[in-house]
C-alpha cells in the first residue's frame, strides 16, 4: 500500500518539473531490481514488471500514469548514479576532469583523453585517445589528435565531458 501511495503523491504535479522531482525509494529499489535481472529497462515492461509486483492491488490508469513518470525519474538517477561511479573509477585510475586551465598548463606535454557523451540515438559512447594541447588562431585552448594537422577538439565543448591524463 506504500508504494501506491508513492505512486499517486505527485500526482498534481504538472509540466517539465515533474520530471525534476525527488526518487521515490521504494519504486527505485524495483527499478534497480528490475536492471539487476540483465533486462535493458523499457519503460513499458518496468512499469508492467512493478504492476505484478503489486498483486492484487490493480492501479486505475492515472496511477499508472504517475507510475511510468516515476519509473522516469529512477532511469535518470540511476545514469547518474552509473556514470558518478564511472568518473570515480577513472579517477582511481589518475584521470583529471579536463579543464581549460589544465590543457594551458601541459605544454607540449602529451594527454590521454577519454570523452564521454552520447550520439543521436541517445547511446553511450567513450572515446580514448592521445592528444595534444594547441592554440587555436583566435587564441582558444583545443586538443589536436596524435598525427593530426587538423580536426581537433575546443576544450570549452569538452568540460564534464571528458577526462585525461597526461602521458
Amino acid at each position: 500500500m506504500e508504494l501506491v501511495n508513492e505512486i499517486n503523491e505527485h500526482k498534481d504535479y504538472k509540466g517539465i518539473g515533474r520530471y525534476q522531482l525527488p526518487v521515490k525509494p521504494s519504486i527505485y529499489r524495483l527499478y534497480k531490481e528490475y536492471v539487476a535481472t540483465g533486462k535493458f529497462p523499457y519503460l513499458r515492461e518496468v512499469a508492467e514488471w512493478i504492476e505484478s509486483q503489486l498483486k492484487p492491488i490493480e492501479l486505475d490508469e492515472a496511477s499508472k500514469e504517475n507510475l511510468r513518470t516515476e519509473i522516469y525519474i529512477c532511469a535518470q538517477q540511476y545514469r547518474k548514479e552509473e556514470e558518478a561511479q564511472k568518473q570515480s573509477e577513472l579517477a582511481k585510475s589518475g584521470y583529471l576532469p579536463l579543464t581549460v586551465e589544465a590543457v594551458q598548463q601541459a605544454g607540449k606535454r602529451n594527454m590521454e583523453v577519454i570523452i564521454r557523451g552520447e550520439n543521436i540515438l541517445g547511446w553511450d559512447v567513450e572515446k580514448k585517445q592521445i592528444m595534444r594541447p594547441v592554440l587555436t588562431d583566435s587564441g582558444k585552448p583545443g586538443l589536436l589528435p596524435k598525427g593530426a594537422r587538423t580536426k581537433g577538439y575546443w576544450v570549452e565543448r569538452l568540460i564534464g565531458k571528458a577526462m585525461f591524463r597526461y602521458i
